[in-house]
C-alpha cells in the first residue's frame, strides 16, 4: 500500500497486468491498465510501439458494497 495526496493506492499483478484499488475521501475507485502494442514495420527493420492504456472497472462510494 502506498499513499498519494491523501489516497491510499494498492497495486497488484495478478495476471498479465496491473490492477490498482484506490481509496479516496469518500470513494474507492480500481482501475485497470496495459499496454497496447502493435509491430511497426520499416524497410527490413520492424519495431515495438506501446501505448499505456487504463479503464476504470468499479467505482463505489465509501460505505457501498457492490
Amino acid at each position: 500500500m502506498n499513499e498519494a495526496n491523501g489516497c491510499e493506492v494498492w497495486a497488484f499483478w495478478p495476471a498479465d497486468r496491473w490492477l490498482y484499488f484506490t481509496r479516496c475521501g469518500a470513494s474507492t475507485e480500481t482501475v485497470n491498465t496495459w499496454d497496447e502494442c502493435r509491430t511497426v514495420q520499416s524497410g527490413k527493420t520492424s519495431r515495438q510501439e506501446c501505448t499505456p492504456k487504463s479503464m476504470a472497472i468499479a467505482q463505489q462510494p465509501k460505505g457501498q458494497t457492490p
